[in-house]
């Protein structure tokens, strides 16, 4: 006869189904479309069969079959799984669905554990393979067929741990093993090489139960101070301490899983173990209900009988019924046989003897009511004895019987030092919901209720801290766990050891590290199973309206979520049913009724828990919502719309509110955001081909912009340079290379992108490109021809003055600003293109361009601090740490301006602090004003008389490997190649400039020896310079021109000298092509070379000089040099300039007098 197979007889499974569970599984199965879950899988395979067949008759190996079958479908449904199939001798099962519970994977090893035995007592032998894992779980098949199963790599990997068992043996994989670890005994085995699976694998024989199992909860090795409990503690400890004086105590504690009731349990008794070694000894028992227990009557109190009796897993039945009697002796020394049957009866013994019999004659009615009283008088006997206390954990779980004995016990406590301490979960629909208003009724006085709420903010970081010591860990990462966890203490230890367990944060010695890679964090699948068993009691209807929910965000509109459910007018009645379990509350009703998930991993597990393909429908249906319902203002909806289409197949939608998105974050100067956006943008944009070129160009130029803003140079020159890969447009081209000629710093590239400029512009020359271009030029004519330079910004104002382009306009005036100062020498010109440009800024409403044009109206002697510090903190708060800087060495001018010499050198500093924080994100990135703080800080020392300082300065600055700053003196430059011979340009710059700043401050001590001796100093370096590098080094030859400027004034230069003057200021290279011949005129009168002196009076003396001692100059030379033929042409050019003058006609006279 052939050995029937399990497979064979799979129709035969509902009659082994107790039928309330199949009505659950069935249900659950209806209702589930479809869902991702984490699921263990248990995969057992029957074997033995042939070797009964010659044992047995055929009538007999039918019934053995059956009793295996039996077996094995008791033990999964035992612990509410679902056997799947039978594929021959094997059985797949799983735990998690079509019903989810927070243990399935405890239950699936208990089970296991079960069918293993029960397979053995029938001489046959099986193996298990175990394993846990996110799965596909719905219908699988076409629509003549379908059936329910569950499809994924986890179910491969458990089938082949079954492979590998040995008969009697149950492994078990590292998914199942990191769940239960601590609830049983095992024995690891591997690495374990498998069909099908790619590495090597480490599993776990699974022996038994633990002796006393561990709450599935904390992270090994990791232990953290009480955190946030104070409060509650000291209540708990005051009622210990009543307690321990004699009076009973009854005490609930309270609170959502995860949220530290039993951590707050555990330092009770950590407290009293201190406590018992000097006052009264006390026993503590302690008894934990299992969803899984929930049927077995007493079962709490079973476990703490089991570790009062001190019965072990080894022990046999003569040897339990051994430890009972003599525990129950001791307690009751003379009425010891009217207990001992009921605890025969509870523990399945046998004492073999007359008491075996002694309960036959009860009916089950008294039966019940004599343990309840036999196990009420039993504690509090063992409480006379000594203090008792019992801890009652997870109540929520417990049966009815034990909610009796509680409640029994709770009269007894006035005679009796007995404290009940329960502890259980916000469980309304459970009688231990009742227990308060039962102790208020029995023991008010004996009663008090510890209800945890979740942890603040702040002592949650330092859970977080105090659990881990982690180096690096980013705080990005820190902020995530917060956020995720939400004070729970639970989420919190399971979200730290998710990230441990993939090893993002590993162990380094003492110490935890974190790696870069740690960006984001899903839920820990402790958490998902929490969850989902709550989620699974609900109705389908109420479960689709909370997955709905889950879509739109951890925060849902009303209107919308009525939108997409479309359940006709029934989500009212959802929500409340959802705000009755605690899932969800209302958030705010103004300006619109809003709802919020109470977690937001239960937001995030219900989400994960969506197929893709449903996803995707949904989140359409969201964004299409939004749209619907918010026209006329879907600005207020973008980055929402972005979110719910980058998440459908409408990429087209999606790539449009990204870029409106990050548009909206670009002008509101929140960089980061917006750069994100723009990323995201690129990520859609991708996988769209040619057809999204224009959106990529916007993309990359905008993203350019960004990172010039912020001082990201490279970055924004590779953004540019993408741009340019997908532009076909003329003038944007143009643009393109226009914004790299102001990201690059080298002269030749400058050039370089200019020329392309210009050439891919072409003859388009009225547009605001190519007033872009003429304010480009014009710096590069600046240093050379200032009057060209004038004229090119003017060109370009000239394109751009009636039109929107406000970006334009601003820097052409900023351009004309300058310039004009040194063309025209006079005040109202300035402050002119001040004004357009801050008009223009005004109109655009661009914070950048209203800051910049703000210290435009600066520049002059009548300083505003007020404005200045105003324009800083804009630039803080938009990122522009170039403008910021800007502002400071504004503010040094305003300081300068004021003789607050120590307020200019503070504002300097702070300007130098945050050009040092550019070049340390980049080099190059502060854009030259490093080196204007340093020698701005230089001239202020030296122009305050501190020569000690000054000399401290150079040594510093010169120093080739500098220390970092000190409060006396300014930091050595940092982030520039400064050469390394002597003879280098970069070196002789240097010393020139470090030359003449001491120069000045001796002449300003009165020390004139000591200043014409550094001031031959700098001269050797000025000589040794090329005339590029005198260029390229504008700013100290700026500040030594005033230094030549004043000496002249003063009269105090040689001959010997004169190439210093000369040199500095040339008019090829100097702005103030005027002001360097009226200095050089002076020059050359005080040497006696009074033609050139004339001749340089006659180009400098644009205007007639506004201060006294230019007309004493020019009187002198009319004495020492009346011959010369310029005379009267110079003096017809003064009378000319003067005639609106009175005080210039009255010196004119004066000249004209020694002249004639």
């Amino acid at each position: 006869m052939a050995v029937p197979k399990l497979e064979d007889m799979h129709a035969q499974l509902q009659r082994f189904i107790p039928e309330s569970l199949s009505q659950r599984m069935h249900t659950a199965t209806l209702e589930m479309t479809g869902e991702n879950r984490l699921i263990t899988t248990l995969f057992a395979d029957i074997s033995g069969f042939t070797a009964l067949t010659n044992r047995h008759s055929p009538e007999n190996l039918v019934d053995i079959v059956n009793q295996c079958f039996k077996a094995i479908v008791d033990a999964v449904c035992r612990y509410e799984g679902s056997v799947n199939r039978f594929i021959g001798d094997n059985v797949l099962a799983f735990f998690g669905a079509p019903i989810a519970h927070e243990n399935d994977a405890e239950r699936a090893a208990l089970a296991a554990l079960e069918m293993r035995g029960a397979v053995l007592a029938l001489n046959l032998n099986i193996s298990v393979g175990l394993n846990t894992g996110f799965m596909y779980v719905g219908k699988i098949g076409v629509e003549q067929h379908t059936e329910y199963s569950a499809y994924g790599p986890e179910i491969n990997l458990a089938k082949r741990l079954q492979d590998a068992a040995t008969a009697g043996h149950i492994l078990v994989g590292p998914g199942t093993y990191r769940l239960i670890k601590r609830a049983f005994e095992f024995q690891a085995v591997g690495p374990l090489h498998l069909k099908g699976i790619d590495s090597p694998v480490t599993a776990y024989e699974l022996l038994r139960p633990a002796l006393h199992p561990q709450k599935l909860r904390g992270i090994e090795e990791l232990q953290s101070h009480l955190i946030g409990r104070d409060r509650e503690f000291a209540i708990l400890t005051e009622c210990a301490e009543s307690w321990l004086s004699g009076r009973g105590q009854m005490v609930t504690v309270v609170g959502e899983a995860g949220i530290g009731k039993t951590r707050l349990v555990r330092e009770l008794k950590q407290w009293l173990d201190v406590a018992q070694s000097v006052r009264l000894r006390y026993t503590w028992l302690e008894g934990r209900c299992l969803s899984i227990g929930q049927p077995v009557s007493y079962w709490p109190f079973l476990d703490i009988l089991r570790s009062y009796f001190d019965l072990t897993q080894d022990d046999n039945e003569p040897e339990i019924a051994s430890k009972i009697t003599e525990a129950i002796k001791a307690v009751f020394p003379n009425r010891s046989d009217e207990f001992l049957p009921f605890f025969g009866e509870l523990f399945s013994v046998k004492f073999r003897n007359e008491l075996d019999s002694r309960l036959d004659h009860l009916t089950p009615e008294q039966l019940r009511y004599l343990t309840l009283m036999r196990l009420r008088d039993t504690f509090v006997a063992i409480a006379q004895n000594c203090p008792l206390i019992l801890v009652l954990e997870d109540l929520h779980w417990a049966d009815d019987l034990s909610m009796d004995l509680l409640s029994s016990l709770m009269d007894a406590l006035s005679s009796a030092p007995l404290m009940l301490l329960c502890v259980y979960r916000t469980e309304k629909e459970h009688r231990c919901w009742q227990l308060p208003s039962i102790a208020s009724r029995k023991c008010p006085d004996l009663f008090t209720e510890i209800a945890l709420k979740q942890l603040t903010s702040l002592e949650s970081r330092r859970l977080v801290e105090s659990l881990l010591a982690i180096d690096n860990l980013p705080e990005r990462v820190k902020a995530l766990i917060l956020q995720k966890s939400e004070g729970n203490p639970f989420f919190i230890e399971e979200m730290i050891r998710s990230l441990i367990d993939k090893d993002l944060i590993y162990r380094d010695g003492e110490r935890w590290k974190a790696r870069q890679e740690v960006e984001n964090l899903n839920v820990p699948d402790t958490v998902q199973g929490l969850i989902l068993e709550r989620v699974d009691r609900l109705q389908a209807e109420v479960k689709y309206v909370l997955q709905c929910a889950s879509v739109i965000g951890r925060l849902f509109r009303y209107k919308l979520l009525d939108y997409i459910a479309r359940q006709a007018g029934e989500v009212e009645r959802y929500l409340e049913q959802l705000e009755r379990r605690d899932l969800v509350y209302e958030e705010r009703s103004v300006p619109e009724l809003e709802y919020a998930f109470k977690h937001v991993l239960t937001q995030e597990a219900t989400y994960q828990g969506i197929l893709e393909n449903q996803r995707k429908a949904f989140h359409l249906q969201v964004a299409q919502g939004i749209e619907m319902l918010y026209r006329g203002h879907t600005e207020d909806y973008y980055e929402e719309l972005a979110h719910h289409y980058s998440r459908s197949d409408r990429k087209d939608k999606a790539l449009e509110y990204l870029l409106k998105s990050a548009e909206k974050a670009k002008k509101q100067y929140v960089n980061e955001t917006a750069i994100e956006f723009y990323q995201k943008a690129i990520e859609v944009a991708d996988g769209m081909g040619e057809a999204a070129n224009p959106q990529r160009v916007e993309i990359y130029e905008s993203l350019g912009l960004i990172y010039d803003l912020i001082g990201r140079n490279q970055n924004a020159q590779e953004a540019y340079a993408k741009a340019l890969e997908y532009c076909t447009d003329r003038r944007k081209r143009t643009r393109l290379y226009l914004h790299l000629e102001g990201c690059v710093a080298d002269r030749k590239l400058k050039e370089h992108y200019l020329n392309l400029a210009k050439e891919t512009l072409g003859d388009d020359t009225n547009s605001a490109e190519m007033a872009l271009i003429y304010q480009v030029l014009s710096w590069r004519e600046e240093e050379g021809n200032p009057f060209l330079a004038y004229e090119l910004v003017r060109k370009g104002l000239e394109l751009v003055k009636d039109t929107d382009n406000f970006e334009e306009i601003v820097v052409l005036c900023d351009a004309a600003n300058w310039l004009s100062i040194w063309v025209t020498e006079r005040e109202d010109v300035p402050r002119m293109y001040a004004q357009i440009a801050y008009d223009a800024a005004k109109r655009s409403g661009d914070r950048r361009l209203i800051s910049h044009a703000m210290l435009l109206r600066q520049r002059g002697p009548d300083y505003d601090e007020s404005t200045i510090l105003e324009s800083i903190e804009i630039n803080k708060i938009i990122g522009n740490l170039k403008e910021v800087i800007h502002g400071y060495i504004w503010l040094h001018f305003c300081y300068t301006n004021q003789s607050e010499c120590e307020k200019a050198v503070q504002a300097l500093r702070k300007g130098l602090a945050r050009a040092r924080q550019m070049e340390a994100q980049e080099k190059g990135s502060s854009g030259g004003w490093l080196k204007w703080c340093l020698y701005a800080l230089g001239g202020i020392y030296a122009e305050s008389g501190n020569i000690e300082m000054g000399e401290r300065w150079c040594e510093e600055l010169l120093s080739p490997s500098p220390p970092a700053a000190s409060a006396q003196a300014p930091a050595p430059l940092m982030g520039e190649d400064r050469g390394e011979g002597e003879g280098s340009g970069e070196k002789q710059h240097d010393l020139f400039y470090l030359n003449a700043v001491m120069a000045e401050a001796c002449y300003r001590n009165g020390k004139l020896d000591e200043a014409r001796k550094f001031l031959s100093k700098a001269m050797e370096s000025l000589v040794k310079l090329s005339r590029e590098e005198i260029r390229a080094c504008w700013p100290s030859r700026q500040w030594f021109f005033m230094i030549v400027v004043r000496w002249a004034n003063e009269r105090i230069f040689t001959e010997e000298n004169l190439i210093i003057a000369e040199t500095i200021t040339a008019p090829d290279l100097n702005k103030r092509i005027p002001l360097a011949n009226r200095t050089l005129g002076k020059i050359y009168l005080m040497v006696g070379n009074y033609e050139k002196s004339l001749d340089c009076f006659m180009k400098g003396y644009v205007y007639p000089p506004k201060d006294p001692k230019g007309w004493e100059f020019i009187v002198e030379l009319a004495q020492k040099a009346p011959h010369l033929e310029g005379w009267k042409a110079f003096l017809a050019h003064l009378e000319e300039k003067s005639k609106d003058d009175t005080e210039a006609q009255e010196q004119l006279r004066k000249v004209s007098a020694v002249w004639e």
